[in-house]
């Protein structure tokens, strides 16, 4: 009996070992392309051929005999069964709500991402590393010392970076506790904005951070166009709270419509949607690294709705920045020019 156990399980090993090679090392060639890219690896992609090439391949295979069978006004019921019995399974294992097999990493140099497949064509043609054994064990720790290493540029810091929108861009704090996406009214402006969320968006933030999701948005000059890309955003990223001015008075329709999309997919994903006010509200406070929201006692109407004009301020890095919504910051007073002794620089604002 333990003889049967030990041809089968060669057997199976020597079917099973031989993929597994392949996939790992298709893994370290792409794996550069994904990281330029801003995709993310999913941590499953080792055993992806093993899993996912049988389901597929009935899959190619009844969409192909539908094609045909609908060409030639055959009867196909039991190939449309076929094929909806395959996609159902296939949903059931894999539901696309699965976020946790999925690892960004921040872009490095490029000089880097190319020595990935470099390295992993040498391990490939090594002569000590033929067997195959060996090779799989090589390239696994390629692997998992590639990901470490990546993972070193992912490192948190208190930066605030600009991602263009448009012809204008949204902000992106990062400290310590938490990814900040701040909206002055950018994504507002076109209705492709809802694209560019669900596109655009999350490749930049993997490249910038490293992360896949973002802890939260918060918008200061919403329109029916805002929500459109607010629910986009949310169907292609984790996105912890979203944060969206109060409004007096009644929206017009298509804005109003665009906000009750939104709500109904925070709930389904689980997101909360905090509406803030005339009240100060602190989104991130971490020692020195205070994120807040700072009303104001201007009103602004945006789609039949009465805003109010809010100033988000953030202490990131011994700085303060200051956002307002697009078109209503402040103006700044003019130096005095009958006054030539004084210096006309001022300096940084500095946090305390």
């Amino acid at each position: 009996m333990q003889t049967y156990i030990r041809a089968g399980s060669l057997k199976l090993s020597q079917r099973i070992l031989p993929y597994l090679a392949l996939q790992l090392f298709v893994t370290l060639v792409s794996l550069p392309f994904l990281v330029a890219w801003g995709l993310p690896l999913s941590l499953l992609a080792p055993i992806g051929n093993l899993v996912f090439a049988p389901v597929l391949s009935m899959f190619l295979l009844a969409s192909s005999l539908l094609f045909f069978t609908e060409l030639l006004h055959i009867p196909n019921s039991l190939i449309v069964w076929s094929l909806e019995f395959t996609s159902h399974m296939w949903q059931m294992i894999m539901p696309g709500g699965w976020q946790w097999p999925l690892v960004a990493f921040a872009r490095p140099s490029l000089i880097l991402l190319s020595l990935i497949p470099a390295i992993a064509l040498l391990a490939l043609h090594f002569r000590p590393l033929i067997p195959i054994k060996k090779r799989v064990l090589a390239l696994s720790m390629l692997l998992c010392l590639t990901c470490f290493t990546l993972q070193l540029f992912c490192a948190k810091k208190a930066t605030v970076t600009q991602i263009a929108c448009g012809n204008n861009f949204v902000s992106l704090v990062h400290v310590e506790d938490g990814i900040v996406l701040v909206d002055t009214g950018a994504m507002g402006q076109r209705q492709s904005s809802a694209s560019w969320a669900a596109h655009t968006l999350p490749a930049e933030v993997a490249k910038l951070t490293g992360r896949t999701h973002i802890d939260h948005v918060v918008t200061l000059r919403p329109t029916t166009f805002t929500f459109a890309a607010l629910e986009a955003m949310h169907r292609k990223m984790s996105i912890g709270h979203t944060y969206v001015p109060l409004w007096d008075g009644k929206l017009k329709k298509s804005a109003w419509s665009a906000f009750r999309e939104l709500k109904d997919s925070l709930a389904e994903k689980g997101s909360s949607l905090i509406r803030f006010g005339k009240k100060e509200r602190t989104i991130i406070r971490s020692g020195a690294e205070v994120v807040q929201i700072q009303p104001t006692q201007k009103t602004i109407t945006i789609a039949d709705g009465i805003y109010p004009i809010t100033m988000l301020a953030c202490c990131v890095d011994a700085r303060t920045l200051q956002f307002y919504p697009a078109g209503h910051k402040p103006r700044e007073s003019k130096p005095n020019r009958n006054r030539r002794h004084e210096k006309q620089e001022s300096s940084p604002h500095r946090c305390t």
